[in-house]
């Protein structure tokens, strides 16, 4: 560590670290104070504190190193790998407030890879051990105030969700070990995690319920096993003819399955390039497809959305992002795109736009970062969008329409400049009571009435379980809320 006065150097002695590989990553300047972070250990342990004589340590230091140091209204945020923060457990992000470790309410501290709605509450799934302030492994839910564990949670990453016959249905990356129960996957019946079978034969990255049927997709292993498997309450079997590469997206559209993946296989004669949907027998293409993997699928006005790494679908460009009418695919503006590998791994409908999430940092040619909006006539970005300190490549994994807001989640420490970990929200505040419909912060009639007359005018606000449509099963939930009191 060294200083420049204006005309030279002096070092900051006695310097920090003890090897020659030890290194200052950040550095910030916080209540009149210098603080380094890095690679180093040591009493220091990968923060440290010059108090203009000599270096001291931070509340007991991390159990990693930091990369990132940022001063925000009355605290030091601090972001690396490390798995705590002095006595606490922490990992990846924390703050300090100049007396002790906090933890990274109200982020994550871990990526989140999935999102799904059950009995009107936001579901998170990924790699992360705690959400806010709440200890929750791998999987956790939020009312809209607090988040909360779902039992014991998971022994795996979870990478997809859905719901289905009423239950919560998680897809995991790998085998459950120890006491969990997943085999790549397991159902929450709103006491205890059980598992489905012996499971499907690999590792399950989409989930969807079909016609009565669970369906299961991913990296699925076995001559038999065709990436698509469904089950029938007793027995896991392949879905159709078998495609030839991986499924990352199912979605439930018009009464038909549509996948999407890295597959470019032959159905009935036909090319099904990245896309396809089952009739009930068999796998159909989706016109002609597209000319590179298709990662998400979502609705949006009655059309389908698809979203990835393609530059066309059907016989037109499509940069990142494409509409399905039922008869043709057409893109949305100029798409999506910057760098080469640039690709959308999420999107979602609210209040009339689209709004996609992934790894790009333009959107119709100006800057966006990993997020954007379609409006239906140009691309709009959301702040400065989400981003990592240092040369991480941030990411948007999930979005999803919920209660009138976006959900965000993904690999990311900050949104549009302000410190969030893993876990944003775009759009309207949500009240501390869901039931609080005109956000007044009071539980009355008006509430009532207000959202009695978006739900009779089929509104996107009344939309309270977020499944999409406004239905008797919003009026069902929403009445449970309001009269369950706040």
């Amino acid at each position: 560590m060294a200083r420049w006065d204006g005309a030279s150097w002096h070092a900051l002695e006695p310097g920090l670290g003890l090897e020659r590989y030890d290194a200052v990553l950040a550095l910030a300047w916080h209540h009149g104070r210098l603080f380094a972070g890095g690679s180093f250990y040591g009493p220091e342990a990968g923060i440290a504190e010059w108090d203009g004589a000599r270096w001291i340590a931070v509340g007991g230091g991390v159990s990693g190193s930091v990369t990132s140091l940022l001063s925000w209204n009355d605290r030091l945020v601090v972001s690396g790998w490390f798995a705590s923060a002095g006595t606490r457990a922490a990992r990846n992000f924390a703050w300090w407030d100049g007396q002790q470790w906090g933890r990274s309410s109200p982020g994550f501290d871990n990526v989140i890879n999935a999102f799904t709605v059950h009995q009107g509450r936001l579901i998170a799934g990924g790699d992360f051990l705690a959400a806010g302030d709440t200890d929750a492994t791998r999987i956790a839910s939020f009312d809209g105030v607090t988040w909360r564990p779902l039992g014991s949670g998971l022994s795996s990453s979870v990478a997809a969700l859905t719901v289905h016959d009423g239950e919560l249905i998680a897809g995991c990356a790998f085998f459950g070990s120890g006491s969990m129960p997943e085999r790549f996957l397991t159902r929450w019946n709103g006491a205890a995690w059980t598992a489905l079978g012996s499971g499907p034969p690999g590792r399950v990255t989409a989930l969807a319920s079909y016609n009565g049927l669970l369906i299961a997709a991913g990296h699925l292993s076995g001559s038999s096993a065709s990436y698509v498997v469904k089950w029938d309450g007793t027995a896991w079997t392949p879905m159709g003819s078998r495609l030839d590469s991986d499924v990352y997206t199912l979605l439930v559209h018009n009464g038909e399955l549509f996948v999407g993946g890295s597959f470019f296989a032959t159905v009935g004669g036909t090319p099904a390039q990245a896309i396809a949907r089952w009739d009930g027998l068999n796998w159909q293409p989706v016109g002609r497809g597209m000319n590179s993997t298709v990662y998400c699928l979502n609705e949006h006005e009655g059309d389908l959305l698809a979203g990835g790494s393609f530059t066309i679908a059907g016989s037109g460009a499509a940069n990142k992002i494409a509409r399905w009418d039922g008869a043709s695919w057409s893109g949305l503006g100029a798409g999506v795109g910057v760098p080469s590998s640039a690709r959308v791994l999420s999107a979602a409908s609210l209040d009339g736009d689209v709004f996609v999430g992934g790894a790009f940092s333009s959107a119709g040619g100006a800057p966006a970062g990993q997020i954007a909006r379609w409006d239906g006539d140009e691309w709009n970005s959301l702040g400065s969008g989400v981003t990592w300190p240092d040369t991480t490549i941030p990411k948007v994994h999930a979005v999803i329409a919920w209660r009138g807001s976006l959900a965000v989640g993904g690999t990311f420490l900050s949104v549009d400049g302000r410190p969030s970990a893993y876990f944003a929200r775009w759009g309207r505040t949500l009240p501390a009571c869901a039931a609080d419909f005109t956000c007044d912060g009071s539980l009355d009639s008006q509430d009532f009435f207000a959202f009695l007359g978006a739900f009779l005018a089929f509104e996107w606000s009344a939309d309270f379980s977020a499944d999409g449509v406004v239905d008797s099963q919003d009026l069902f939930d929403y009445l449970a809320e309001f009269f369950g009191g706040c």
